[in-house]
């Protein structure tokens, strides 16, 4: 009786460790599975909130170059007018020196400068060693002389100020040709590296997807079913030898 009731405890252990070591297995697989698919969610999520943010900048830099070619177009006709500007004081230049007869000079020079309309006085005075030969002058206030000597130096500042203005624009096209070849390169590099994520992305999927599925559904070696027919094969061969030596 006692060998009997051994047996029975033999038995109802293996069998009690047989239901621990499933329902711990089980137990291991679904906090697994549930890491797995978490992972794979976040992963997910991150790549929707990625991709959102990649369509706002994009969305962005469509703005942006819509501002650029505006202000790119403004730019150009500023440089047109800049060099019509240029053209019509040359021909305004050329147009003085044309001026043949006393009365054109005068109008002119009455037109340019106003102030001294009413103290100008026209005078003529005598050519040495041609007698009879007289040239005439404009007769104006001594201190008038500084306009034309702040006009002569204006105009050789502002000469001056045009040329470096025309340098520093031809640097900033330069400047700006500069940038778009660093912005297609940066987008180049972008596209590479968007590339090779969407690659890992789905490959990582694909091994997310079948790893799941074989914690779902694990091949019979996983369960460790040899050693499990081990254990059974054990017990009934201590359950034999008991009995034999009853």
């Amino acid at each position: 009786m006692p060998k009997k009731l051994l047996i029975g405890v033999v038995v109802f252990a293996v069998l009690l460790l047989l239901a621990i070591t499933y329902i711990t297995a089980k137990y291991i697989d679904q906090e697994e599975i549930l890491r797995v698919t978490k992972e794979r969610e976040q992963l997910q999520q991150q790549r929707e909130e990625l991709l959102a943010l990649v369509a706002e900048k994009d969305a962005q830099k469509k703005e942006l170059e819509a501002k650029v070619g505006n202000l790119e177009s403004e730019v150009e006709l500023k440089r047109a007018e800049v060099d019509s500007l240029e053209g019509a004081r040359q021909e305004a230049q050329t147009s003085v020196r044309k001026l043949r007869t006393e009365n054109e000079l005068e109008n002119q020079l009455m037109e340019a400068f106003p102030e001294v309309k009413e103290s100008m006085k026209m005078t003529e005075v005598p050519v040495d060693g041609l007698p009879g030969m007289k040239l005439h002058y404009f007769s104006v206030p001594f201190r008038f002389a500084e306009t034309f000597l702040i006009e002569h130096q204006n105009s050789k500042n502002y000469m001056m100020q045009r040329d470096q203005l025309k340098e520093v624009d031809q640097m900033q096209q330069k400047i700006i040709s500069l940038e778009k070849n660093i912005v297609v390169l940066e987008e180049e590099k972008t596209a590479a590296y968007k590339t090779g994520y969407d690659s890992a992305y789905v490959k990582y999927l694909a091994i997310n997807e079948k790893y799941e599925e074989l914690l779902k559904n694990p091949p019979s070696i996983e369960f460790g079913l040899p050693q499990i027919g081990t254990i059974i094969g054990g017990t009934a061969a201590g359950i034999l030898i008991g009995t034999q030596l009853k």
